[in-house]
């Protein structure tokens, strides 16, 4: 295992061309913190009219801001002490969204955004139970919720269509989240409470997916908030075996933060349960081996845990020690309305900091087609037209890149 490279690297103007025209897909992004930070202010001009900015945020009650001063600085805020404070600015931005044309505005502006930046493929996370069982929100369904979230794909491939013939439109799945820690949920009994809200999610998956059977843009379900010693994976094994049950993939957010035992609680799961990808997984050095025998995925987003203080330093990002070890990485942005780091960002961060070449750059967004959860006709119709284009820019991407023995072997999400 190679030592840590972090040292700046010049990217070259054409280096930089190269990474704006490459193919891109990714696969952990959340559509509550991508929202445009316009965006964010126009929808609390919306929501309360003829008042001003101070009286709107009075009346909205946005979470922990009172006053104007607070809602500037938390609007304009992308570093944090913390996860639990990122949480805070987080939650901001779920506050906010509250109609449906709201979740069709910020997927419409996600999925364009992601067209100029040549991402053809994306996997979008988004938090269903915070928005319908909040009786400040004007969504009565989870129909009527992915309803709105399909329109905004569609919207924004049209517009993506007719404003260039040189873009490409993007294909759009969604991942349903769900917070793992148990006090954010009321009730006598927070743990099981969660359970329910759970549940709840899964029978909204498979409701979506045998009305729509290929149609529905639902590709799995995930975990994420902040992990503690209370709420790692295996405390949540009973969903995970009844999202298998139900034939509906599982991706955990684990490793996020250095949590003694979780690593290896996180891997007794994934090797139980066959569970192929893990979100973001940077502090899951303990048990590489385990990673490279299951052959999982990691989905890393190193903009995110700098940002949130998960990793102090750039110098102490496991990124590099990762991908020395053969493990399978994709780079993701997480939460770029917040951090303001789009995917480019994050591969010219990549080549910049940790050094990957071009080359390596194309291995991962390919690593990412291959994890993702489309319908594999189309899949394998969207690889090769990675492959035909990385030919064209003159990146070799060969089985010494991804050797054979290495290839994904995913069941694709029917």
């Amino acid at each position: 295992m190679s030592t840590l490279v972090t040292s700046d690297y010049e990217v070259s103007a054409r280096q930089n061309e190269l990474i704006q025209m490459l193919p891109k897909a990714e696969l952990h992004v959340h559509l509550e913190g991508s929202i445009r930070r316009k965006t964010v202010k126009d929808l609390v001009e919306q929501h309360v009219t003829n008042q001003n900015l101070a009286q709107r945020i009075n009346i909205l009650a946005l979470p922990g801001i009172h006053n104007q001063i607070e809602f500037e600085r938390v609007y304009e805020q992308t570093e944090f002490k913390n996860l639990k404070d990122f949480m805070g600015r987080l939650d901001v931005n779920v506050a906010v969204l509250r109609r449906p044309e709201d979740f069709t505005r910020v997927v419409r502006e996600l999925v364009y955004d992601a067209s100029v930046q040549n991402i053809r493929y994306m996997e979008v996370t988004f938090s269903a139970g915070l928005h319908i069982n909040d009786k400040t929100k004007q969504i009565s369904s989870f129909k009527q919720l992915m309803n709105a979230l399909d329109e905004g794909v569609m919207q924004a491939n049209n517009e993506i269509v007719h404003e260039s013939s040189d873009k490409h439109q993007v294909e759009v799945r969604f991942i349903i989240d769900h917070d793992r820690n148990f006090l954010n949920y009321e009730g006598p009994d927070q743990r099981q409470r969660s359970y329910n809200e759970y549940q709840q999610i899964l029978e909204w998956c498979r409701e979506e997916r045998d009305n729509k059977h290929q149609e529905s843009s639902i590709v799995g379900v995930g975990l994420g908030g902040e992990e503690a010693e209370d709420n790692m994976l295996s405390a949540f094994s009973s969903i995970v075996a009844q999202a298998k049950k139900y034939n509906i993939p599982f991706i955990p957010h684990a490793g996020e933060i250095k949590l003694a035992g979780n690593s290896e609680d996180t891997i007794s799961i994934v090797r139980d349960y066959q569970i192929k990808r893990i979100g973001h997984g940077v502090y899951m050095t303990e048990v590489i081996d385990d990673l490279l025998n299951e052959q999982i995925v990691l989905e890393i987003c190193p903009s995110s845990n700098l940002l949130t203080n998960s990793s102090p330093s750039i110098e102490e990002h496991p990124l590099r020690i990762l991908w020395d070890a053969g493990v399978l990485i994709t780079i993701n942005t997480d939460d770029p309305g917040i951090f303001q780091k789009n995917l480019v960002d994050e591969y010219k961060l990549a080549m910049k900091r940790f050094q990957l070449t071009i080359g390596d750059l194309a291995r991962a967004s390919l690593t990412a087609l291959r994890a993702s959860f489309l319908q594999e006709d189309k899949r394998r119709a969207m690889e090769a037209s990675f492959l035909e284009e990385f030919e064209k820019l003159g990146i070799q991407i060969t089985d010494e890149i991804i050797p054979l023995n290495r290839r994904l072997l995913i069941p694709i999400a029917k």
